[in-house]
């Protein structure tokens, strides 16, 4: 399953296949990012790759706003949000 044209470092893993792929047929959110985030403790535990930084995202949003949820992607449609109480 691990793409071999975008994989430099040579890793293979079928336990970590597994994982991923068990994720991706998962439909409910909490168990998938649960299968994900094994997956990944899997890949930093055999170190074939050396994380040099991750991203970060960091949103100011007044207390009073209403529709407001963080995700991955940090992705935050305006239509969704409104100001509660007012």
């Amino acid at each position: 399953m691990t793409p071999r044209t975008l994989l430099r470092s040579g890793f293979a893993d079928p336990d970590y296949d597994r994982l991923v792929a068990q994720a991706l047929d998962t439909a409910r959110p909490m168990a998938r990012a649960r299968l994900l985030q094994v997956a990944e403790q899997r890949l930093l535990d055999a170190a074939p790759i050396l994380p040099i930084y991750h991203y970060v995202s960091r949103s100011l949003v007044a207390p009073d706003v209403a529709g407001w949820q963080d995700n991955a992607m940090n992705i935050h449609p305006s239509r969704l949000l409104y100001r509660a109480g007012k």
